[in-house]
């Protein structure tokens, strides 16, 4: 197991909760004790700030699903369709 798993850990769940306030405030203050060799994190990030850090992401899912789409050569109606579905299906994940 790696020395640093426990403060990775803390690291993964503090962001999880920062992008969920992030959807709803415009900054969120990120504060972990001891997250490595007694090494404290504190930063304040905003919504502005992580869509940029993440640009690149978003973009290639973007690619991803054009090309996804392309190639399953549904109509706009079946498209909608399988949109809503999986919105549905995010929702009920987020829950």
């Amino acid at each position: 197991m790696n020395k640093y798993h426990k403060g990775i850990k803390r690291l993964k769940r503090e962001i999880e909760n920062c992008l969920k306030v992030l959807r709803v405030v415009n900054q969120y203050d990120i504060d972990i004790d001891g997250l490595a060799d007694g090494e404290d994190l504190f930063m304040e990030i905003s919504r502005t700030t992580f869509e940029k850090l993440c640009e690149d992401l978003f973009e290639q899912i973007i690619i991803n699903i054009k090309n996804a789409l392309e190639k399953s050569k549904l109509n706009k109606f079946e498209m909608t369709i399988s949109y809503l579905k999986v919105i549905v299906i995010m929702i009920k994940l987020e829950r």
